[in-house]
């Protein structure tokens, strides 16, 4: 192979967002079964690009090392909480329809697939579930701190 091209393909493997297993392995100093268990345990994301090709993006590995010194992503609940009985009665007077009736309108298409319409089924479900119960905070915090850890 000429010195030139091997140059230049080394050049871009390098500045690729994404890396090899064993690249991530030398990067955190285990080994590669190490970082394969990281990866089963959901501690480490990673993307499977075939059977056996797996990748994981330079982004993925920082947050990754950033949750071991302690400085991962804030799970903590926003101290302004909202009112849901405000927000269903907002949403109400903007549709026409209850959360619970626009959700059912939209599972029978009854609903135009828009952005706006999207964002709509968004807070209907949250609203739906807060109304039924749900305790949608605490529901959120598990979710957050799940992933983070």
């Amino acid at each position: 192979m000429d010195t030139d091209v091997y140059t230049v393909l080394m050049a871009q493997t390098t500045d690729s967002p994404y890396m090899t297993v064993p690249e991530v392995a030398e990067t955190l100093g285990i080994t590669a079964d190490g970082v394969y268990k990281l990866i089963k345990r959901d501690k480490l994301p990673a993307m499977r690009l075939s059977e056996r090709g797996l990748r994981v993006t330079r982004w993925a590995l920082e947050a990754y090392r950033e949750s071991l010194n302690g400085r991962g992503p804030d799970t903590r609940l926003p101290e302004d909480r909202f009112n849901a009985d405000e927000l269903r009665t907002a949403f109400e007077a903007q549709t026409g329809m209850t959360p619970a009736d626009w959700v059912t309108a939209w599972k029978r298409d009854e609903v135009a697939d828009s952005a706006e319409n999207n964002t709509l089924l968004v807070q209907a479900l949250a609203l739906r579930d807060h109304g039924a119960g749900i305790d949608t905070e605490r529901w959120a915090a598990t979710a957050l701190a799940s992933r983070g850890a």
